[in-house]
């Protein structure tokens, strides 16, 4: 199965407020990657722009002025047709950040739909800033309040040892003056593709994990040159450095990385086996020769992925065993819907088991829960998306 590119997502390094010019250009790039890459055959799914973190640039400026500036923001989007652009985290893992400003995220967030945000709540210098953890599961609890469905908080993140110059949402942000580009791709089709052919090489099972990581770092390679190739034209054409390509393989509805873990033969996605076939995929991720940026890990985004829920819908999977399989993935719990009425406290005891992993084992993880109203565990959730799989509430 081709690779095809999730986004393209252009890092601005031009401080806030952002000029005009600034959004223009980044534009500018968007639209010709588009065309140069549609011509080669290769689908685009989104483009999306990530600055510089608003509320370290903004540091002075009074809480009414940022709530201006991002509505004023999304209405220069607008013109513009750019529906993705982060505002970076706010970086309180520093205990010299205030915590006061995550109470303005809601009020930035719900109106405006082009908005992403996320907050960073440990690093491995800093270590977890647990004085943090709830006022950002707040920001949560209000974002499933204000926006339909709860869909904002699509949009917002904790996440802890936040990888700068990455192409994926909500994360991405720039971390300084440079500016870049990078590509996120969905290519767990690819991935179950390259777990069969391992199968082929050998047997259903364990023996398959050996032939793994040279069927699929070959396979990645092979894809990934191409499209690395086109976005070194595009830096020498319009003067942005190509930050690199983020190989995590994306899903999408029925292009399933817990399907594609099952390929292997080791039993379902959630029974004994998951954490080394996630392992071994994510170590392939690390070894190949493409300039790569960003998490680099297998993504198990629960509403973005029907294998997923599948296997949620008969048991085989829990908050607890996702956070185990985090330990040796990619992004921490992603799009994870929980009962409406869960008390913040519970949310940012979650928040901290998976900020405490990041910092132990030095990686980049995150935390995207989806709080819905009106539903308890078990009960269904009901968006009416082309990018979201509706799923049974999870138990936290």
């Amino acid at each position: 199965m081709p690779v095809r590119i999730r986004t393209i997502t252009v890092g601005v390094g031009e401080p806030h407020p952002l000029s005009d010019a600034a959004l223009d250009r980044a534009l500018k790039l968007l639209r010709g990657a588009e065309t140069l890459f549609r011509e080669a055959g290769v689908e685009v799914q989104t483009t999306r722009l990530a600055t510089r973190p608003l509320f370290t640039d903004r540091l002075h400026a009074r809480d009414a002025e940022i709530v201006t500036y991002a509505h004023a923001l999304q209405e220069r989007c607008d013109r513009r047709q750019i529906t993705y652009l982060s505002l970076g985290p706010v970086l309180v893992d520093d205990p010299a950040q205030a915590l006061d400003r995550l109470k303005l995220l809601p009020e930035i967030l719900s109106p405006n739909a082009a908005l992403n945000a996320s907050v960073q709540l440990a690093t491995t210098a800093h270590g977890v800033r647990t004085d943090a953890a709830v006022p950002t599961a707040k920001v949560v609890q209000a974002l499933a309040q204000q926006t339909p469905g709860g869909i904002g908080n699509m949009r917002f993140a904790m996440v802890a040892n936040a990888p700068p110059r990455g192409p994926f949402f909500p994360t991405a942000y720039q971390p300084d003056s440079l500016w870049g580009f990078s590509i996120g791709l969905q290519s767990a089709g690819l991935v179950m593709e390259s777990l069969a052919e391992a199968v082929r090489d050998s047997h259903p099972g364990p023996a398959a994990l050996g032939a793994l990581e040279s069927r699929l770092i070959t396979s990645l390679e092979r894809e990934g040159r191409v499209i690395s190739d086109l976005a070194e034209r595009l830096a020498t054409e319009y003067r942005i450095p190509f930050s690199g390509l983020d190989l995590s393989p994306g899903t999408h509805g029925d292009e399933s990385i817990a399907d594609a873990i099952e390929s292997i033969g080791m039993g379902a996605f959630g029974e004994p086996g998951t954490v080394a076939v996630i392992a071994a995929i994510t170590g392939s991720l690390k070894k190949t020769k493409l300039k790569t940026c960003g998490y680099n890990g297998i993504f198990l985004p629960v509403l973005e992925d029907a294998g997923i829920v599948r296997r949620l819908m008969s048991s085989k999977i829990t908050i607890p065993s996702l956070l185990l399989y985090s330990s040796v993935c990619g992004a921490g719990l992603d799009t994870i819907p929980i009962p409406g009425d869960t008390p913040v406290e519970r949310i940012a005891a979650t928040m901290l088991d998976v900020a405490t992993l990041s910092v132990r084992y030095n990686k980049p993880l995150s935390a995207r829960f989806m709080p819905i109203m009106g539903r308890r565990a078990g009960e269904m959730t009901t968006f009416d998306s082309p990018w979201l799989v509706n799923s049974p509430v999870m138990s936290i």
